[in-house]
């Protein structure tokens, strides 16, 4: 006979595991990510349209490039004074449009 405790406590630590794995496997999508690629190459286009050059990169972008995201969020927080987590999501979010600009 098993005890119901302990069963149960097993079951609530494979059930927090998977949902650990699953989010880290399939990460939510940004419901705005589709939104903000179209606005930005729409923004491209009208750049280009009108002669406006891009913006050269900045030192965080430079290190999102080269792979380096631990010391563009270090960086982040020293140019903004942010908290760890809002630059970690600025970050992020960074990443993402960078990603995005160069799928498109």
């Amino acid at each position: 006979m098993i005890n119901n405790g302990w069963f149960l406590g097993l079951e609530a630590l494979a059930v927090s595991i998977l949902t650990t794995v699953i989010r880290r496997v399939w990460p939510r999508s940004d419901p705005n990510a589709k939104r903000l690629a179209h606005l930005e190459r729409r923004v491209e286009e009208l750049s280009k349209q009108f002669g406006i050059e891009d913006a050269p990169m900045t030192e965080v972008q430079e290190l999102i490039v080269q792979g380096r995201k631990i010391n563009a969020i270090k960086l982040h927080r020293e140019q903004t004074r942010a908290s760890l987590a809002a630059s970690k999501e600025a970050v992020d979010t960074m990443e993402a449009q960078m990603m995005a600009r160069s799928l498109a």
